[in-house]
């Protein structure tokens, strides 16, 4: 007996709310329906001129690659520098009292 009053007073809060729900959704006004035709051609501009962008690089842009590639020249260059920079840091790290061999020297000592 004791559940049910407590169930009832605990779906009373409830009704009332869905109640007010209830009148909210009658006396509201339905939503107005916009006019999207400016959006949808906006975004039919917007379109093309990314399409007109996409045509123009693969007509001009492309062709001009082709005939001169500098891809290979500018990764054998990376690759040189890499590789000096690689040599550096090694000779630095190497060193007898450089951080990077003390550190090590400390792990070694404390967990070996």
């Amino acid at each position: 007996m004791d559940k049910k009053k407590s169930m009832s007073e605990d779906n009373k809060g409830f009704e009332e709310f869905i109640d007010g729900l209830a009148k909210n959704e009658a006396t509201s006004e339905p939503p107005q329906k916009r006019d999207n035709s400016f959006d949808h051609l906006t975004s039919l501009e917007n379109d093309s001129k990314r399409l007109f962008k996409i045509k123009e690089m693969i007509v001009e842009k492309i062709p001009f690659e082709a005939k001169h590639a500098q891809a290979e020249k500018l990764i054998s260059q990376q690759l040189e520098e890499k590789n000096a920079l690689k040599f550096k840091l090694s000779e630095i790290l190497n060193k007898p009292n450089s951080s990077y061999q003390k550190s090590l020297k400390e792990i070694f000592d404390n967990f070996f």
